[in-house]
C-alpha cells in the first residue's frame, strides 16, 4: 500500500524531543507510564509461557520479543517485534534500534499521516539495515512500528494510528464508546503457514522477505486504547490454534489452507474480535491500558495449560517436535503493549524545574556540578574536629579573602527516605513547596566520586489536589526521562506508595558555608572555577523522634569535571573518621539503624 493513498490530516503539533520513553521486555510486572495527573497512558508485559525445566531454563529461552515507545504531548512513536534464529535478541533490539534511530532523526517532519507512512517505511529499511550490520547474523524479525497521534483542528478529538507491519505482530483497537474490539491489521494473520510469512534480515541471503509488508491506518477517539502484540497472544485468538474447524464457524472452505474468500476472512476477523475482548476482560472492569495487559497475558497463560502439561510429560523435546504435537493452544513468547489516545499535556504545570522565585543562576551553576564527593564525621569532644576552610587558607593564603567573605546560612533541610542508595529526595528550607529529585549515574568504588544528576523538581503545591498518583507518577516520570532502570523506579513508587511521614523523613538542620573557587592558587595550581565547596555542621535526626540527633560536620565537593574534584581530593589526607558516601547512605547505613 502506497503512503500517497492514505487519508492527508495534519497532526497536533509535539516537541522535538519525546517527554518519556519505555522499553523492554518487562517481566514480573506490567512497566507503565502516567501523564502528570497520574491516569494511565500505556503500559506493556512480557512473559514465557513455557514451564521451567530442571535445571531453571525454558524452552525457547531467552524471550525476543521487544517493545519501544517514545511520548510526546500528544503522539507516541512506537515499534514491536519478535525474531527467530539463534541471534533473535539481537535482531529484535537492532530492528527496533534501527527504526527508532530513523523517526527520532525526522521526528520534526511527520506533520502528517502521509509524511508520517512515508517516514516510517523508510524506517524499515533501516531496521533491516541495522539488523545485517552484524557479520553473519541469524534470524530474522517480525517488526510492527509506527504514529500514534492526534489529528489537529478535529472538534471530537480523533486520533490517528499509523503503521507498517513486516510478519505477524497485530495491532487491535478498543474503542470505549461501544466495548469493542477492531484488528488493525486484519488479514496480516489469516492461518497459521508454519512459518512467517514476512521478516527483516537474512530471510534470502542477505534480503528481507516483505511479501505480506502493509501500511495501515485506523482512527481513534479519545481513551481509545491500542493494543499491540506478538504472536503468543494473538495466535491463541485463532480458531486454528484453539482446535475450531472452518465449518464450525460455517465458513465456505473446509480446510483452514483453503482460506482465501472475503467472507471466510471476515468471519475470521470477527471471531478473534470477540476472543481479544474476551481475554481483555472488557465488560468485567475497568478498560485501562495495564488491566488490558494484565488481562490478555493471563488469559493466555491459562488457555495454553495444555501445552504446557506436555512438556512436563515429555520435558526433552526440541521446539519443532513440540510444534508437531495436536494440542489445542500456541505456545511462544508473549508481549503485549497497549496505549491510550491520551494527552500527556505539559508536565510543566505539574512538576516545575523552575519555579518562580526559586530558580536562580547559583542554582542552575550548583545542578550543573554533578560529580560529588562528600565525607561525614560526629562530632567528637575528645577530638580536634577538621576544618575544610582553615586547610584551604594554609594551603594557599590567597584563599583567605574568599573565605571570609562566605557567610554561614541557616539550613533546615527534609529528607525522605527511598530505601534506595542510587535516589535522593530533599525539601529544602527555601523551597518548602518543592521536592528536589537527584538519581547517581555512577560511583568510583576506589575514589568514591560519584555523579548525581538533577531529575527534576516535584512541585506539592500543584499537586495537592491530584492525591498520591499524581505524586509518584511524576517521581516515576522524572526518573524515566534519566533512563533510570525501570526495576528501580517501580521499587521506589512502592516504597513512596508506603511512605510513613514519622519514620521516612530524616531532618538535618544546623548552619552551612558555600565558597565558590575561581582559582585555587598555589598548591592546587589548576583552572578550579567550576568547583564549589560546602561545609555543613548540622544535627541530622529522623522526624518525631525524642531521642538526641546525631551531631555532625558535613563536607562536600562539587564540580563539573570529574578530573578536577579527583585532584582536588588527592591532596586531602583522609581520616579514618570520615564516612564518605552519599547523603541517601548515610541514612541507610547510620540513621536508619537508629
Amino acid at each position: 500500500r502506497e503512503y500517497t493513498s492514505l487519508p492527508h490530516f495534519t497532526f497536533a503539533p509535539v516537541s522535538e524531543y519525546p517527554m518519556l520513553k519505555v522499553g523492554g521486555p518487562a517481566y514480573s510486572a506490567p512497566d507503565v507510564l502516567f501523564d502528570p495527573k497520574g491516569r494511565e497512558l500505556c503500559a506493556s508485559r512480557s512473559m514465557s509461557p513455557f514451564p521451567p525445566r530442571k535445571d531453571g531454563t525454558r524452552l525457547n529461552d531467552p524471550v525476543s520479543d521487544r517493545f519501544y515507545c517514545s511520548v510526546f504531548e500528544e503522539k507516541y512513536t512506537f515499534a514491536i517485534a519478535q525474531s527467530e534464529g539463534e541471534d533473535a535478541t539481537y535482531a529484535s533490539e537492532f530492528a527496533i534500534l534501527g527504526f527508532v534511530e530513523h523517526l527520532s532523526h525526522i521526528q520534526e517532519k511527520l506533520t502528517t499521516t502521509q509524511d508520517a507512512a512515508r517516514g516510517i517505511q523508510r524506517a524499515f529499511a533501516k531496521a533491516h539495515d541495522k539488523i545485517m550490520s552484524k557479520e553473519n547474523v541469524k534470524a530474522t524479525t517480525q517488526l510492527l512500528g509506527g504514529v500514534f497521534g492526534r489529528l489537529k483542528g478535529e472538534k471530537e478529538n480523533r486520533w490517528a494510528f499509523v503503521a507498517c507491519s513486516v510478519g505477524h505482530c497485530k495491532a487491535f483497537t478498543i474503542h470505549k464508546d461501544k466495548l469493542n474490539v477492531v484488528d488493525i491489521t486484519k488479514n496480516n494473520f489469516v492461518i497459521d503457514y508454519g512459518a512467517p510469512q514476512g521478516a527483516l534480515g537474512p530471510v534470502d541471503a542477505t534480503g528481507p522477505n516483505l511479501s505480506n509488508m502493509s501500511l495501515y491506518y485506523h482512527t481513534c477517539t479519545s481513551n481509545d486504547i491500542v493494543v499491540l502484540t506478538t504472536r503468543g497472544i494473538h495466535n491463541n485468538l485463532h480458531p486454528q490454534k484453539l482446535g475450531i474447524k472452518p465449518s464450525d464457524l460455517k465458513m465456505e472452505a473446509s480446510e483452514w489452507n483453503e482460506l482465501t474468500s472475503d467472507e471466510d476472512k471476515e468471519i475470521l476477523s470477527t471471531f478473534m474480535c470477540d476472543k481479544m475482548k474476551e481475554f481483555c476482560g472488557i465488560e468485567n472492569g475497568p478498560v485501562k491500558p495495564v488491566s488490558i495487559v494484565q488481562n490478555l497475558l493471563q488469559s493466555c497463560y491459562a488457555i495454553t495449560e495444555a501445552g504446557r502439561s506436555a512438556l512436563k510429560r515429555e520435558s526433552d523435546l526440541s521446539l519443532e517436535e513440540f510444534r508437531k504435537l495436536d494440542i489445542p493452544c500456541y505456545l511462544d513468547h508473549c508481549t503485549a503493549f497497549s496505549m491510550t489516545a491520551a494527552c500527556m499535556g505539559n508536565p510543566e504545570s505539574y512538576i516545575k524545574n523552575r519555579r518562580k522565585g526559586s530558580f536562580c543562576k547559583e542554582t542552575h551553576e550548583q545542578r550543573n556540578r554533578e560529580w560529588e564527593w562528600k565525607f561525614f564525621v560526629p562530632f567528637d569532644k575528645d577530638q580536634e574536629q577538621f576544618d575544610m576552610f582553615a586547610y584551604l587558607s594554609e594551603m594557599s593564603s590567597s584563599m583567605e579573602s574568599v573565605i571570609n567573605e562566605a557567610t554561614s546560612v541557616e539550613v533546615e533541610d527534609c529528607f525522605l527516605n527511598t530505601n534506595d542508595c542510587d535516589i535522593e529526595l530533599r525539601q529544602k528550607q527555601k523551597t518548602p513547596l518543592q521536592l528536589e529529585l537527584k538519581c547517581r549515574m555512577s560511583s568510583n568504588d576506589f575514589t568514591r566520586i560519584e555523579r548525581w544528576v538533577h531529575a527534576g523538581d516535584v512541585d506539592l503545591d500543584g499537586l495537592q489536589d491530584s492525591g498520591k498518583s499524581s505524586f509518584l507518577s511524576s517521581i516515576s516520570n522524572l526518573l524515566r526521562h534519566k533512563a533510570v532502570d525501570i526495576r528501580k523506579i517501580n521499587e521506589l513508587t512502592k516504597n513512596l506508595g508506603n511512605f510513613n511521614p514519622s519514620k521516612d523523613i530524616f531532618v538535618l538542620k544546623g548552619l552551612r558555608r558555600m565558597i565558590s573557587l575561581e582559582n585555587m592558587g598555589g598548591k592546587f595550581n589548576f583552572e578550579g572555577s567550576d568547583l564549589s565547596i560546602i561545609q555543613s555542621n548540622v544535627t541530622f535526626s529522623r522526624l518525631g523522634d525524642e531521642s538526641d540527633p546525631l551531631a555532625l560536620q558535613i563536607v562536600e565537593v562539587h564540580s563539573k569535571n570529574e578530573s578536577s574534584l579527583l585532584k582536588f581530593i588527592s591532596e586531602l589526607d583522609l581520616h579514618e573518621r570520615w564516612d564518605v558516601c552519599s547523603y541517601s547512605e548515610y541514612i541507610q547505613t547510620h540513621l536508619e539503624k537508629t
